[in-house]
């Protein structure tokens, strides 16, 4: 417990910012794992600005699992600064951890996920980012944030962000993750938007956000 409180301090009023991996910072290109372009810009602000988190299935309070995702392209001091992200541990669902000034920018949130942050009045809280389909979505995803820094609020549907996930119409994929979760879904802005678009990993190989 002191050597993660010596490697993870606690940083009081700093809000909460939690991260999906594959889709978000990482993303496919043909069999190898590669980052995100602008994911070093986009975690010097993030790193600066917020308390942040890994909320991924295969990190349960142990950030590892998630470096060892990274592949040979990953240079070294992205890899140093992803090691600063603390891990998250939730049982079933996401959005278990998502409490009090919290952010959670992912690509496919789960639709029981969706209907969970309405019924608590956290649709906002929710940010699509889907470096997938929209090669230079971080660069958007920190447009959001500096206003969330800025602002103290998540911006609105018409704001620099993405839509409410109340403004979001969930659309089923066509495939489910085969861990009994239900299915993922991509918010409104899931139209291809910036730079050549990048195809999603097969649902065999992608490794769930």
């Amino acid at each position: 417990m002191r050597l993660f409180r010596a490697l993870f301090p606690v940083l009081p009023n700093r809000k909460r910012l939690y991260l999906d991996l594959d889709g978000v910072l990482l993303v496919m290109l043909g069999r190898e794992v590669a980052p995100a372009r602008y994911a070093e810009d986009f975690l010097d602000f993030s790193l600066a600005n917020f308390e942040v988190y890994w909320l991924v299935t295969h990190s349960q309070g142990d950030a590892r699992p998630v470096l060892d995702r990274l592949g040979p392209a990953t240079p070294a001091t992205l890899r140093r600064k992803l090691a600063r992200v603390r891990p998250a541990r939730f049982h079933i669902e996401k959005t278990e951890v998502l409490a009090g000034d919290c952010y959670w920018l992912g690509a496919r949130p789960l639709l029981m996920e969706l209907s969970h942050l309405r019924q608590r009045h956290q649709g906002d809280r929710w940010f699509e980012v889907n470096t997938y389909v929209r090669p230079d979505d971080l660069l958007r995803a920190l447009e959001y944030l500096r206003s969330v820094v800025a602002c103290g609020d998540p911006p609105g549907a018409s704001g620099v962000g993405g839509p409410r996930c109340e403004e979001a119409p969930a659309r089923e994929p066509g495939s489910r993750m085969g861990d009994g979760r239900g299915s993922r879904v991509s918010g409104a802005r899931g139209a291809l938007g910036m730079g050549q678009a990048q195809e999603p990993a097969p649902s065999g190989t992608e490794a769930q956000p």
